[in-house]
C-alpha cells in the first residue's frame, strides 16, 4: 500500500500542533494528576480580590510518595531539608500588590490520588500555624476536605491566561466571597487547619500525607524551611529544617558535635540565611524552639553548631 508523503507530512504536523496547544494550555497543573503543582495565592482583604499564580513547582520536586514510603519518619514530625527556590513577582503581582488595602497569601498543592495508605494523599501548605508538635488534622480530612482544593484549582484555571506560569488577579478563589468551595479555602475546606498568612510574614511550611490508620487517626506531618511573601511579592525561604536523621536513634539527642554542624544554606544568599542557633546566648528564643522542634533537639543543635558562622 502506497504511502502520501503529503499525508504523512500533515499528520506530524497536527500531532505537532496537539502537543503545543497541550502545551498552551497547561495553566496550574491539578492535584487530581497525582503531582499537584505549588500555587500562590494572595488577597486583599479590604476589596476582597485575590491573586493566583502557579509556581511551576510539583509535589514530587518537594516530597515524592517513594520517598514518604521508604524514608525515616520521627512523630509527630519530621524535618526534611527542602528548600523552596527564590522567586520574584510577576507584573500582576506587583501592580496587585500596589494597590490600597491589606494583603494575606498562602501556597497550596495537593495529590488526592490513591488509597488512604502511607504518603498516597499528600498536600503541601503554609500556615503561621506551628506543626512541629503534630496536628489534629486527621486522614478522614485530608481523604474529604482537603479534595476540594482540586475543584478550586478548576475555576482557577479557568480565570488563568493559556500559558504555564501565568497568573491572575480575577477570580483567583481562595477565600473569595461567593465562590464555591473557594471561599472556605482558609482553613482548607472546614479542617480547621488555618493557611491565612500576613503579608511580610514568614510561615511554616509542611506537607501532610496520610498514613497506615483507620480515618480518625492523625496525618503524618513534613517539615520544610519557612517560606516569606515579601511586601515587594518576592518568595524567598528560611533556613532549612534539621533532619531527624542528624539526632541520636531515639533519644531525640543530637549526635556529637563533629558530625552534628549543621551545613551552611545555598548561596547565593547565605548572609541572609544564618542560623538563628548560632550560639547558646540566643538558643532560648521562640524562633529557635519552633525551628529545631523539642526541648532538647534545640538546645543541642544550638550547641553542637556552635561553628556556624
Amino acid at each position: 500500500m502506497a504511502i502520501s508523503l503529503k499525508k504523512v507530512i500533515a499528520t506530524v504536523v497536527a500531532g505537532a500542533a496537539a502537543l503545543v496547544a497541550v502545551s498552551a494550555s497547561a495553566d496550574v497543573v491539578l492535584p487530581s494528576t497525582g503531582n499537584g503543582e505549588l500555587v500562590l495565592f494572595v488577597r486583599n482583604d479590604v476589596t476582597g480580590d485575590v491573586y493566583a499564580r502557579g509556581l511551576g513547582v510539583q509535589l514530587d520536586t518537594v516530597l515524592s510518595q517513594a520517598s514518604i514510603a521508604s524514608g525515616a519518619y520521627s512523630a509527630p514530625s519530621e524535618a526534611v531539608p527542602y528548600v523552596l527556590p527564590t522567586m520574584g513577582p510577576d507584573a500582576n503581582l506587583t501592580s496587585f500588590l500596589g494597590t490600597a488595602g491589606t494583603f494575606s497569601w498562602t501556597i497550596m498543592g495537593g495529590d488526592p490520588t490513591g488509597a488512604v495508605a502511607l504518603g498516597d494523599k499528600r498536600y503541601v501548605t503554609t500556615t503561621p500555624t506551628n506543626l512541629t508538635d503534630g496536628t489534629t488534622v486527621s486522614i478522614a480530612q485530608v481523604s474529604s476536605n482537603f479534595n476540594n482544593l482540586n475543584q478550586m484549582l478548576i475555576a482557577v484555571n479557568n480565570a488563568l491566561p493559556d500559558a504555564s506560569g501565568s497568573s491572575t488577579v480575577v477570580n483567583g478563589q481562595w477565600r473569595q466571597a461567593g465562590a464555591t468551595p473557594g471561599s472556605g479555602g482558609g482553613d482548607w475546606f472546614s479542617a480547621s487547619l488555618n493557611n491565612v498568612n500576613d503579608i511580610g510574614s514568614s510561615a511554616n511550611f509542611y506537607m501532610l500525607t496520610t498514613a497506615v490508620g483507620s480515618g480518625t487517626q492523625t496525618v503524618r506531618v513534613y517539615e520544610f524551611a519557612d517560606v516569606k511573601l515579601g511586601a515587594d511579592g518576592t518568595l524567598s525561604a528560611s533556613p532549612v529544617p534539621v533532619p531527624s536523621s542528624q539526632m541520636a536513634a531515639g533519644s531525640g539527642t543530637p549526635v556529637s558535635p563533629a558530625s552534628a554542624v549543621v551545613a551552611a544554606p545555598p548561596e547565593p544568599n547565605r548572609d541572609s540565611h544564618l542560623f538563628i542557633c548560632r550560639s547558646f546566648e540566643n538558643a532560648q528564643s521562640e524562633n529557635c524552639r519552633r525551628f529545631v522542634g523539642s526541648t532538647r533537639r534545640w538546645l543541642g543543635l544550638c550547641l553542637a553548631s556552635h561553628r556556624y558562622v
